[in-house]
């Protein structure tokens, strides 16, 4: 009985060995060995958001003017802290802060890389009387080791930003979006 075994064992890995040589004959890349075989896709830049919500301002940064920003105005070097738990909802007062910090896996050949952000808002009515829905600037940001993490975040600072909706914050590199983060705007009770 034993030697019956041994000898269906023996011709069972036999038969299993010709089923790959022929398999492999008829497609390379079915052996693993074979120069031919499936390679790993390359490692594409990816990213995520990693904390979201209300900020407070724990260091004043000061204003410059960005034609590309939906009010013309930017605030730089402000240092943010978040403020409680994670949130998607944005009370609609003046003074209020939001945003997300990310996460970039960049290619690590490069120190800088150039992102889109991405800003599409509720369609405000500027004091000039033009309408605004969306804004999007280019940024550069530093990576180490092809890694980037930073804040991008949005104050309500005047009146006409008080518009109830969807606020999606996004993040490109050349064609490819990596990051998103949406936010809703409410008008508190």
């Amino acid at each position: 009985m034993r030697h019956l075994v041994l000898l269906f064992l023996v011709v069972f890995i036999a038969s299993s060995a010709s089923l790959q040589t022929a398999a492999s004959l008829e497609n390379p890349s079915v052996d693993s060995q074979s120069p031919l075989a499936k390679q790993e896709p390359p490692a594409f830049p990816m990213g995520k958001s990693t904390r979201f919500g209300l900020f407070k301002q724990r260091i004043r940064g000061r204003a410059v003017k960005d034609p590309d920003s939906s009010t013309g105005r930017l605030i730089r070097g402000s240092t943010l802290e978040f403020v409680g738990d994670d949130t998607d909802r944005v009370p609609l007062r003046k003074g209020v802060r939001f945003g997300y910090r990310y996460w970039l896996k960049l290619p690590p050949e490069q120190k800088r890389h150039s992102l889109k952000r991405v800003l599409i808002h509720p369609e405000m009515t500027l004091p000039d009387g033009s309408s605004v829905s969306r804004s999007e600037r280019m940024i550069n940001k530093r990576a180490t080791h092809g890694i980037v993490t930073a804040i991008d975040a949005y104050a309500l600072s005047e009146e006409y930003e008080l518009v109830e909706g969807e606020w999606i914050f996004q993040l490109w590199f050349h064609e490819h979006k990596l990051v998103e983060q949406k936010f809703i705007a409410y008008t508190p009770g």
